[in-house]
């Protein structure tokens, strides 16, 4: 995973487990959206990806690209009201 944003070293954080260190996986509800149409789409298991830093991942791809606010508003707002409600 490659990032422009470097957050800061703290091995207990929300960011260690995201990135993997000492082991830790993200327990906070994790809701991953990717778009069927693009790149990580085609090429990537994205769910199983997730999985590897975060323990309550769902998520799903929308019939879009890359850029989803701009190509499946309405599949972006339905996803994240739902996921807001759980």
């Amino acid at each position: 995973m490659t990032s422009s944003f470097i957050p800061p070293d703290d091995s207990g954080s929300f960011f260690a487990a995201v990135k993997g260190q000492n082991g830790l996986k993200a327990k906070q509800p994790l809701l991953v959206l990717w778009g069927q149409k693009g790149t990580v789409g085609q090429l990537f298991d994205v769910l199983n990806l997730w999985r590897k830093y975060a323990a309550n991942n769902a998520g799903y791809s929308l019939p879009c690209g890359h850029l989803i606010p701009e190509e499946d508003p309405q599949g972006l707002l339905n996803a994240l009201n739902h996921f807001l409600r759980v």
